[in-house]
């Protein structure tokens, strides 16, 4: 049981989170004051807006990938610590995430001593921004809002999970990213 007493698999550490909007100097009666209309209505009224997140990793639980205690439960089956490091690979990359010398498959029969979610998978980090601009239309309550969007603006890599299966030849290796790389769209909304 001392095994089971974990932090939960969603643990969130830290969490540190950014967001505002500003409105652009630019436009009629603004700091950057357009008196032309057709000017005003292209380059004014413009608004920026982002938002920076920054956050650690979530637990993960190791396995083996096998029923090592025969007790039905296919690949859940946790492996042995061998004192050996701390779990983590000296230098991480990508490419090796955890340490494979930390570990080894417990003893047929029996249940490895590595609890639940023992290690933090890596820290994740994104900056989006967008712009948008309202235009009015000439009935009343009628408007187009324009918006241009991207979504992890420096293509900032956030890795996934490692493979947390002690003996597939991926242990410890990232796959996959925890937030697609940079992604941008264009959007018009129409109001009325």
């Amino acid at each position: 049981m001392r095994c089971e007493h974990a932090l939960s698999a969603f643990d969130t550490r830290h969490r540190f989170i950014l967001g505002g909007s500003y409105e652009l100097p630019v436009g009629k009666g603004k700091a950057l004051n357009i008196e032309n209309s057709v000017l005003d209505a292209v380059v004014g009224g413009w608004q920026a807006s982002g938002s920076f997140t920054l956050q650690s990793g979530v637990p993960q639980t190791l396995s083996i990938g096998q029923d090592n205690a025969s007790t039905g439960n296919q690949g859940s089956d946790r492996p042995n610590y061998t004192g050996i490091g701390n779990g983590y690979a000296a230098e991480q990359t990508p490419s090796r995430w955890y340490d494979p010398a930390s570990y080894v498959k417990a003893a047929p029969g029996t249940f490895g001593n590595v609890g639940r979610n023992t290690l933090i998978t890596p820290h994740f980090r994104a900056l989006d921004f967008s712009i948008h601009k309202n235009f009015r239309m000439p009935w009343e309550g009628h408007s187009v809002q324009f918006r241009a969007e991207a979504f992890n603006i420096l293509n900032h890599p956030s890795w996934g999970a490692p493979g947390g299966s002690i003996l597939s030849n991926n242990f410890g290796v990232i796959g996959t990213t925890a937030i697609p790389m940079r992604q941008l769209q264009m959007g018009l909304k129409y109001s009325f």
